[in-house]
């Protein structure tokens, strides 16, 4: 029910920000301020996942320190509630102050189509605005030649939206591909911090600090990057989609850095055999048991996993370990430690340490971050693009409705799909699952190949996706004054003064509503522009 409240609270602030943003903003810095808007939305995972970090090292019961048990150990449960105090008390803050913003005027330099010309003579080039506030016949679909939506109400102007909406491939090429970015980065979100775990042996306060690193500093770079080259170039909504098709095709190689790991650890009765027979170490898949003639009487229990270290090999618990003894950090007279345990040594070292074996991987640790930190940036650095390219290829009264749908569109495909496809992957490379009571609970091994490959597949093929779509959503982009209208440039307005004490240039007309003829653009704009075509049709 929390869950379900917040996504409630959310669903607002993606859908009608955007389009706020491109109501007030000034054309020349729109990309910057989406970018900011994309900045901060990832700002908040990145800092709840360091708070969640430091909070699980602390056990879940303030004021209680178990002796027996540390943050490293895989029954250890944290203060994973601290963070949902802190983001309430934030909330109500951001709340109070939300609603205290303006509605807003719509930017004087939004109000108008602008298109640059060349003259005959080639001296000079000139400006023409097409004011869009002359009434328009009512067209079929009921939405007018420069994209009004017609006096309809109810279901009807509902359905002339969608519609107008719709009819734009390249929106709709565009949202699918959004929606596949968001499958990735929304698989990755959920259960980045168990994979390093599974590979690295890492605790999990330790790897919810990694992610939040990775987060931090690919997550907000990419997205800074991104809007701040769009913004520098001055990228036309059309660039815009071409520069979304470069960076997915760049990100697609960096996935392939999954299969950076430390290797399969070595788990006696899974993954390895029991001395003497374990051949030094020899990894294997099949024909192994966590029963052995060396724990054989012990009546040990799958139901609880508490894993320790002899020698390079881990046992599941010590009992199956054979040990008979407990002692600071471990336990001894392990039985199953021995190189032969039907015959052990005067002078055998029987002793076990609590957790996992160190598999000592630190450089592929690092290089697995610092290629899936190269991934998450290069993903997030079409988000603000993207958005700019969503809201472009619309007619300006459809946009808040069209970033609703493709909300919608997102959060159905990606973040609600993604974390059961994710899962369901990951769960396919189990070798080892808790049986509580003889039930199969959770996991508690995979197999470390298996799971490379499964998060590649599900990884790679939706990128593969997202970038054909955002070249489909280039190529096809509809043919509006927009599409290649550059951020910044100046409005006739802004030269008129200039322009009259200039001999050589006539001084541009502004068009008089009423001298338009309902429905048609006046002769005196040329018919080759941009603005004749009906953008709810492209």
């Amino acid at each position: 029910i929390g869950l379900l409240l917040c996504a409630v609270g959310v669903a607002s602030l993606f859908t009608l920000g955007p389009p706020h943003l491109d109501h007030t903003s000034p054309p020349s810095v729109l990309t910057r301020h989406i970018g900011y808007f994309w900045i901060w939305t990832a700002l908040g995972p990145a800092l709840g996942l360091l708070v969640m970090g430091l909070s699980l090292q602390n056990w879940v019961d303030p004021g209680v320190n178990p002796d027996n048990i540390d943050p490293g150990d895989s029954n250890w449960v944290g203060r994973w509630w601290v963070g949902w105090f802190i983001a309430a008390g934030l909330l109500l803050v951001v709340t109070v102050l939300m609603a205290l913003i303006p509605r807003g005027d719509e930017h004087p330099r939004s109000q108008s189509q602008e298109v640059e010309m060349q003259r005959p003579d080639g001296r000079r080039k000139e400006e023409v605005k097409i004011d869009k506030t002359y009434e328009v016949q009512e067209h079929e679909n009921g939405v007018g030649p420069n994209g009004e939506i017609l006096d309809k109400k109810g279901c009807a102007r509902l359905s002339n939206l969608m519609k107008s909406i719709l009819r734009s491939f390249s929106y709709c090429t565009t949202t699918l591909a959004i929606a596949a970015e968001v499958f990735v980065i929304s698989g990755y979100g959920v259960f980045i911090a168990q994979i390093l775990q599974s590979k690295f042996s890492l605790s999990a306060s330790v790897a919810n600090l990694y992610v939040a690193a990775m987060v931090l500093g690919g997550g907000l770079g990419g997205i800074l990057i991104g809007s701040q080259i769009s913004h520098c170039l001055r990228l036309s909504p059309r660039q815009n989609a071409l520069f979304c098709w470069v960076v997915a095709l760049i990100s697609l190689p960096f996935f392939f850095g999954n299969f950076v790991t430390c290797g399969q650890l070595p788990l006696a009765g899974v993954t390895v055999d029991y001395n003497p027979d374990n051949n030094g170490n020899e990894i294997r898949y099949s024909g192994l048991s966590l029963d052995n003639a060396c724990n054989q009487g012990c009546d040990c229990s799958r139901s609880s996993y508490y894993p320790v270290c002899a020698d390079g090999i881990t046992y599941f618990s010590p009992c199956y370990a054979g040990c008979t003894t407990r002692n600071d950090g471990g336990a001894g007279s392990c039985v199953c430690v021995a190189s032969d345990p039907f015959n052990i040594g005067v002078n055998e070292d029987l002793t076990v340490t609590n957790n996992k074996c160190d598999q000592g991987c630190g450089n592929a640790l690092n290089a697995y971050i610092g290629i899936m930190f190269c991934a998450l940036f290069f993903t997030l650095m079409n988000n603000a693009p993207a958005t700019i390219v969503s809201l472009k290829s619309v007619v300006k009264p459809c946009r808040s409705m069209a970033m609703g749908l493709q909300q919608i569109v997102i959060r159905v495909i990606g973040s609600v799909t993604a974390p059961l496809v994710f899962g369901a992957a990951i769960d396919a490379s189990c070798i080892l699952w808790n049986e509580p009571c003889g039930n199969r609970g959770n996991c508690l091994e995979y197999r470390d190949d298996l799971l490379s490959q499964n998060i590649l597949l599900v990884s790679i093929v939706p990128k593969a996706f997202s970038a054909l779509m955002f070249f489909l959503a280039w190529w096809y982009f509809p043919d509006t004054p927009e599409a290649n209208m550059r951020p910044g440039d100046k409005i006739a307005e802004d030269n008129l003064n200039r322009m009259s004490n200039d001999d050589r240039v006539d001084r541009p007309e502004v068009v008089d509503p009423s001298r338009v003829e309902m429905g048609k653009i006046p002769s005196t704009i040329p018919s080759s522009l941009p603005g004749n075509s009906k953008p709810c049709e492209s």
